[in-house]
Parts: C-alpha cells; sequence; structure tokens
C-alpha cells in the first residue's frame, strides 16, 4: 500500500456545474477547507488523481471517480426509474460511495437493490465562524423555518405555517422560496430568498429551528443551524433524525420504507409520495420543550471535520 502522504497535493475534479442547489452550496464550503489540506481543485481539462461527482457522472473522466448520493427515488414510473437506474450504473463504476446521511445510506442499498464494497457516511458541514452576527430583534423567541421549498409540499411549511398560526407567544421568521398560499398571522415574517449573508444573520438571531419535513437526506439548513447552536424541533426518521438526534426535540412521524412504491402501470408522469399528516398539538410541546435547551455544540458538523472525511475516503481510494 502507498504512503498516504503521497496524496497530501493531490489534484481533484468536481464533476457539476456551478448553480444554486444545495449539493453545491455544501461543496462551496467544502472546497476552502480541502485546499487547505493540500487538495487542489483543477477544471475537467486539466488532468487529475481523482475526480468527485454529485449524484451521477456527468461526463468522462480518466481515472477513480468517489460518487456522492444525495437520495433516490421513491417510486417505480419512467422518470424516477431512468433515474435511480442512472444512479445505480454510476455507483458500480465508482470506486467509493458516500452517502449523506444512514438512511440515506439503508435507503439507497434497498431501492437500487446495491451495495458497493467500500460505502461511506459524511453530513454535510459548516462553518461555525460565519455565524457570530445576528440580526437584530425583540427579545420574543425566535423560531427560523428555513429551506429551498419551491415545489416541495413534503417539507410541510404549509402545515408548519398553521401550527406557527397557532402559538402567537412566538415570532417565526420563513426564509427561501415557494409558491405557495401559507396561513398568514401577525407573528409569521415571511422572509423570502435571501443572500448568504443575511441568512447567516437570521440564522444567527433566531432561538430555535423548525423542519418538520416528511423526509430529507441532510438538509444544509439544518446543518448550518446546529452548527450555529440552535436546537432542531424535526420529524422522527429519515436523515432528519440521523442528523439532530439528541440536538433537538423529535416529533412523531412515519417515514417511507426502505422499498419501492408501485404505481399504475405505464404512468409517464413523475409521481411524488403522499405526505401524512403531523400532531399539531405534538409540535408545539416540542417547540416549548426546544426552547429550554441550551445551546447545540456540534464540532462533528464543522465544515473542517467534514472536509477530513472526504479527504481520507479520496485517500483510501488512491491507496487501494
Amino acid at each position: 500500500m502507498l504512503d498516504i502522504n503521497v496524496w497530501s497535493d493531490m489534484k481533484l475534479f468536481i464533476e457539476h456545474e456551478e448553480d444554486i442547489t444545495g449539493k453545491m452550496k455544501f461543496i462551496g464550503k467544502l472546497i476552502p477547507e480541502l485546499e487547505k489540506l493540500g487538495v487542489k481543485i483543477v477544471p475537467k481539462n486539466v488532468p487529475a488523481d481523482i475526480c468527485l461527482a454529485l449524484t451521477h457522472f456527468r461526463g468522462k473522466f480518466k481515472g477513480p471517480r468517489v460518487i456522492r448520493i444525495d437520495g433516490v427515488h421513491f417510486t417505480n414510473d419512467k422518470h424516477s426509474s431512468w433515474n435511480n437506474g442512472r444512479m445505480r450504473d454510476d455507483i458500480k463504476k465508482s470506486k467509493a460511495v458516500i452517502y449523506q446521511s444512514p438512511w440515506c445510506k439503508l435507503m439507497g442499498n434497498k431501492i437500487l437493490k446495491f451495495k458497493h464494497k467500500r460505502e461511506y457516511v459524511i453530513f454535510n458541514g459548516a462553518n461555525p465562524d460565519d455565524y457570530k452576527i445576528a440580526v437584530e430583534m425583540e427579545d420574543t423567541p425566535h423560531i427560523l423555518m428555513s429551506a429551498n421549498w419551491k415545489g416541495k409540499i413534503h417539507k410541510r411549511l404549509k402545515e408548519m405555517c398553521d401550527i406557527a398560526a397557532e402559538c402567537p407567544q412566538y415570532n417565526f421568521w420563513v426564509a427561501g422560496r415557494h409558491e405557495m398560499e401559507l396561513k398568514a398571522a401577525p407573528n409569521i415574517t415571511q422572509l423570502g430568498h435571501l443572500d448568504e449573508e443575511d441568512l447567516r444573520g437570521y440564522i444567527s438571531g433566531a432561538d430555535v429551528m423548525f423542519n418538520l419535513a416528511y423526509y430529507d437526506w441532510c438538509p444544509n439548513a439544518v446543518v448550518e443551524c446546529l452548527v450555529a447552536g440552535l436546537p432542531v424541533v424535526y420529524a422522527d426518521g429519515t436523515g432528519l433524525g440521523d442528523l439532530v438526534g439528541k440536538s433537538g426535540v423529535k416529533v412523531t412521524d412515519s417515514s417511507p420504507k426502505p422499498k419501492l412504491i408501485t404505481i399504475k402501470k405505464n404512468s409517464h408522469k413523475h409521481v411524488r409520495i403522499k405526505v401524512p399528516p403531523i400532531d399539531y398539538e405534538e409540535a408545539k410541546r416540542a417547540i416549548a420543550k426546544a426552547l429550554k435547551m441550551p445551546r447545540i455544540h456540534r464540532p462533528d458538523l464543522h465544515i473542517s471535520t467534514i472536509a477530513k472525511q472526504y479527504h481520507k475516503v479520496f485517500k483510501d481510494v488512491l491507496n487501494g
């Protein structure tokens, strides 16, 4: 086996175009920390030692690839089956697989019906130094709901706003894009899309994060709030349970099962799974409980820690 120090100056190609997706938001935080570890990020026209692909391959690369999987599709409609099939094929061609959470790995293994011989679970990460300046606010407790909500009814923004309207003793902030008709109340402020600096100010100023998504793999927004010290009220199960654990208060939920859901034969439409109801009263009690919790300390989610885990995966592959 080669000495791992051989790869202290490795060249890495990240196979994904720059965009506003959550995966690239995370990669933007990861790159500076990898560079501190001696990793040089190179463009596709420059020879690299190894490639990091996100979800699936987007081109040809001569050399070993590591693929990062951020979730699979739950149904067997044609759209989902094509995406799952492409993902499975690319996993088979990869030298290693990184899943975002234990639940993400479970669903990947069961639904894709393939287990790679070299699998890793690495959460997303955030920089604690980004959350030191808070927006000015009143003394009333402030609860943050933050995500890219657009087209994602499984994240239960409507239900959370209904719950917020029934809790006038707290202020609620809703950050992120959406096109839903939501419950309006004096204690709910729609912030819309915020740039990174402004969003960090609201995260730093909040007391609790509220996220009742029916399923999520490893949401950046929750990672950021945990690193900033916020307890999280979350729906039990899936990647949220893996990620938050005792760093918040869970609300009972029934998560999607680790098997493919069969839909109507010959359906060409991408089918979204049904979102079950959630107990509003239990959610209210969870918020009250979370507001009594101390600030959260999660160094395991610091981006410097996460970068070291990615670096180790690359070295394992190159040495293997």
